[in-house]
């Protein structure tokens, strides 16, 4: 028995060879000696000094596909190979923490954050109203500041597009780092990897299943975005989980909304929730008494966004970064429409603004059913299903300026799922990943999203194909064995 564990533990010792290779080239630049301010935002990383791109593709698609087959078979084995929940977190700590000193080597929004959180804390400006652009052309910047030289190009002209929330957090970690461009990167990190070893601990009280808290705990692509590339998405996901804890564990809906709330302050999707929560806990009270607890809480909810965009606000202005990522086309379906046969983003945009417009009249209309239909034998986990495909439907149709760690949004409520449906999205989640290799091997540029699509869509159809086959033949097999 005890061999048998000991041949079990050897796939946690694979994972964690993996992740290190996966790490080596960040932990040689780093020891390097080079700044970060010389790193480039490019998709060749891995390899720096090599002109061959397709290397680079090549070396991250087979990394990443082997810590994502790890994953899987660690998943499947999970109750076999961790005796509880602390070796689980533990575990989950170990892999995380190597994640985190991965550098930021295909996204650049990590700049974006530190310089616009920088730019309050260091030169008291709002960063609603003043672009690093701005400050540059004022002349305020010091000379030799690391934090605003490494500023993306694509960014300097834009003001702040999340929450206010999210500079307040910014500002926080940017005034610890001393102006040290890898010091702030560092907090960034060790933050992020707080929150992740938080969500996890959240996620255990919820659904007390190993099984459960090792699917987001050791996911690729949120241990990619969320550690390496430091996405402030994972924030989000904290605030859901922890809306979810409340109505889930505490039964108490005010806590809940709030902390839904605070999500909307740094993304704005967690408003599609609220009604689901709301909805589930007073199931069972008449249809006047829901609408009557509803608008309370809606107000709740707005006072609570409210009291934080006050903090910044001058004017309505504020509010025009919650349409900046929308006036952009790259990986999305408008990026198709667009293009082709001539390329005209203004037709991309016309079909969004109509998509949109069948969206919320589709939203509204489901909640409008949901209040008023008899609910009290509907479960929880009915309200989230419905909820996560308002979300798909939201991330893949409606966002015009679609990214990768998008996908992300969709894990804070994948506990209450259908196994299918888990499965299908944790497939979604490498496939999006890996379909990044267009990048490494072609452009980093917009027009490059179509390429991505469209390699999205045939891995997803081979691994559609896969399942079906596989699970065809496991059933046949299965058979046989009864028989005999």
């Amino acid at each position: 028995m005890n061999e048998y564990i000991k041949n079990k533990n050897i796939i946690k010792y694979i994972l964690i060879a993996a992740v290190i290779v996966f790490a080596f080239p960040s932990i040689l630049y780093i020891f390097s000696g080079k700044g970060l301010v010389d790193i480039k935002s490019e998709f060749n990383f891995l390899l720096k000094d090599t002109k061959i791109k397709e290397i680079n593709a090549i070396l991250f698609t087979t990394l990443f596909s082997l810590i994502s087959i790890i994953y899987f078979n660690i998943i499947k084995q999970s109750n076999k190979i961790f005796k509880n929940m602390i070796s689980v977190i533990l575990f989950i700590i170990l892999i995380s923490t190597i994640f985190t000193i991965v550098l930021p080597f295909t996204s650049t929004d990590i700049y974006y954050y530190m310089s616009t959180g920088w730019s309050e804390s260091h030169y008291n400006v709002n960063p609603y109203y003043t672009s690093i652009n701005q400050l540059k052309n004022d002349g305020l910047i010091d000379k030799n500041d690391e934090i605003i030289e490494k500023m993306p190009q694509i960014w300097e002209k834009t003001t702040i597009v999340y929450g206010p929330l999210w500079p307040l957090i910014c500002r926080a970690l940017t005034s610890m780092s001393g102006g040290s461009l890898e010091i702030c990167l560092m907090i960034f990190k060790i933050f992020n990897l707080i929150i992740h070893i938080i969500n996890c601990y959240i996620i255990s009280k919820i659904i007390n299943k190993k099984k459960i808290v090792l699917i987001y705990g050791l996911n690729p692509l949120i241990l990619f975005e969320a550690l390496s590339n430091v996405h402030n998405d994972i924030i989000v996901v904290f605030f859901i989980l922890m809306a979810l804890y409340f109505i889930r564990k505490k039964k108490q809906i005010v806590p809940a909304v709030i902390m839904l709330a605070l999500g909307a302050t740094l993304k704005y999707y967690t408003v599609l929730l609220a009604p689901f929560i709301v909805l589930y806990y007073y199931k069972d009270c008449k249809t006047w008494k829901k609408i009557l607890y509803s608008f309370a809480l809606a107000l709740i909810f707005i006072i609570t966004v409210i009291i934080f965009y006050s903090i910044y606000a001058r004017n309505i202005e504020i509010l025009k970064g919650l349409s900046v990522q929308q006036e952009k086309i790259t990986k999305s379906i408008y990026l198709i429409i667009a293009m082709y046969p001539t390329m005209k983003p203004s037709r991309g945009f016309f079909v969004s603004k109509i998509a949109t417009n069948i969206f919320i009249i589709m939203y509204v209309t489901l909640i409008i059913i949901t209040l008023f239909k008899n609910t009290l034998k509907m479960r929880f986990s009915n309200y989230i299903r419905k909820y996560n495909v308002i979300l798909a439907i939201f991330i893949f149709c409606i966002i015009t300026n679609f990214q990768t760690w998008y996908i992300m949004w969709l894990i804070p409520t994948f506990m209450y799922l259908k196994a299918k449906t888990i499965n299908s999205l944790l497939q979604l989640t490498v496939i999006a990943e890996i379909s990044n290799v267009v990048f490494f091997a072609i452009n980093e540029h917009y027009s490059v999203g179509v390429w991505y699509i469209l390699t999205v869509v045939i891995l997803l159809g081979i691994a559609k194909i896969y399942s079906f086959i596989n699970k065809r033949y496991m059933n046949k097999f299965y058979l046989s064995k009864g028989e005999s």
